[in-house]
């Protein structure tokens, strides 16, 4: 029965046409490839090589016998991959989230209605996720609005954020009721990293800030309880921090920092996760 490994090693030897060289690549020793292309020979029942002295050649049967090899090795990794995308679909349950809270709070309910199920998520931009969702890298997206294209796809509101400043007492800017981003545009804040469209917003509306990132929650925690600096917060973030008593939360009004987020996924997933 011809093996796996005699195939690889025949495509190997093909490409790199000297014994020395593919054993070289292939991290055996020349009279172990030797002996599979002979083994190699016996099975299939032909002759493939041209011997000569000091040099092995493929003929015409051996050339034949490399193009049926890269098929069939082509056809066992396809073979491999798709079966492991079947299982990681089946065990597995991917989210692709446009902003870091929405995405905890659905990988949360997730994990509450499914505890069997592993459960993997990531903050990616609006394209990225929609593409995703259909060649079914990702099997819930949250989007800050409604897709265009809605067919065969559950859509339904998932919650709402609000993007608010927090501002030490002696701000400038402290006793307003509300504010614009233009406000605050070219003080220097400190922020999160990873925060998903929410970065491209403030990237955009905000050209002249600098924004100072913290990669640790706990290192962002201590920052702002002692810093003076502005940082953002929100309406669903607003309970995870113990906020100093000498900062004031004030409103933003621009409307593209007050988002409806969508729950999106094919109707084929949501029939199938129907206990969310």
């Amino acid at each position: 029965m011809i093996e796996t490994y005699q195939l690889e090693q025949l495509v190997t030897f093909a490409e790199y046409k000297t014994l020395s060289k593919a054993a070289e690549v292939l991290h055996i020793s020349q009279p172990s490839l030797s002996r599979t292309m002979q083994q190699l020979e016996a099975e299939i029942g032909v002759t493939l090589f041209e011997r000569q002295k000091n040099r092995l050649s493929l003929n015409e049967n051996g050339q034949l016998a490399v193009t049926y090899a890269k098929k069939v090795l082509e056809q066992l990794h396809d073979m491999t991959f798709r079966i492991r995308s079947f299982d990681r679909v089946n065990h597995t349950i991917s989210i692709g989230s446009c902003a870091p809270i929405p995405g905890t709070m659905l990988t949360n309910l997730l994990r509450n209605a499914y505890p069997e199920m592993t459960l993997s998520s990531e903050i990616k931009s609006t394209a990225p996720l929609m593409s995703g969702l259909m060649d079914d890298t990702y099997q819930f997206i949250i989007l800050p609005e409604k897709p265009e294209y809605t067919e065969g796809l559950y859509v339904k509101a998932f919650t709402e954020e609000h993007l608010m400043f927090s501002l030490p007492k002696s701000h400038p800017k402290a006793s307003a009721k509300s504010l614009h981003l233009s406000d605050i545009n070219g003080q220097n804040m400190i922020v999160m990293p990873n925060l998903g469209f929410w970065r491209d917003i403030i990237d955009t509306e905000m050209p002249d800030s600098r924004f100072l990132e913290q990669t640790d929650r706990t290192s962002f925690e201590e920052l702002i309880q002692a810093s003076v600096l502005p940082y953002f917060i929100t309406n669903l973030s607003i309970n995870d921090y113990i906020l100093p008593k000498d900062r004031v939360v004030i409103p933003i009004l621009d409307d593209k920092v007050n988002v409806t987020f969508y729950l999106v996924a094919k109707e084929e997933t949501h029939r199938k996760y129907f206990k969310l």
